[in-house]
């Protein structure tokens, strides 16, 4: 696993409950709608599918737990890996993106550099991130 890899692991997993939340909150809407039907003469059958709907928000909510759990582990493994950064320019940058999630242009706006020093930075960056990762292994 590269570098790059092991710090957008914390954004990716953070994208993925992201969208199972999104899920969940359909899964709602969903369970609601069919409930009210009940509740207005709806056919015996829609008690069925709010029940099989309320089980699949229950194992969702399980998933989504377990998921932050992990999130928060992970998050915890890659702020110690940056925070072994020995340059602090370095560290806020690293942790700009792959903790606070923010873009390129607005990490140059922030530092006050072109979009180009902030590539070179990020390399720079990923070298002392790798050499930590290997040291950890």
């Amino acid at each position: 696993m590269t570098a790059k890899e092991y710090l957008g692991q914390y954004r990716s997993l953070k994208t993925d409950i992201d969208g199972k939340n999104e899920q969940l909150k359909e899964l709602r809407e969903l369970a609601e709608s069919v409930s009210h039907s009940t509740e207005t003469g709806g056919s015996g059958g829609t008690s069925d599918k709010v029940g099989k709907t309320v089980a699949k928000i229950i194992d969702l909510e399980n998933e989504i737990s377990c998921q932050i759990d992990k999130l928060l582990e992970l998050k915890k493994e890659i702020e110690s890996t940056i925070a072994k950064v020995e340059d602090p320019v370095l560290r806020q940058l690293l942790t700009l993106r792959y903790i606070n999630g923010r873009e390129w242009l607005r990490i140059a706006f922030d530092f006050g550099y072109e979009i180009r020093q902030i590539y070179r930075l990020h390399n720079k960056a990923l070298v002392f991130v790798k050499n930590v990762i290997e040291c950890q292994s």
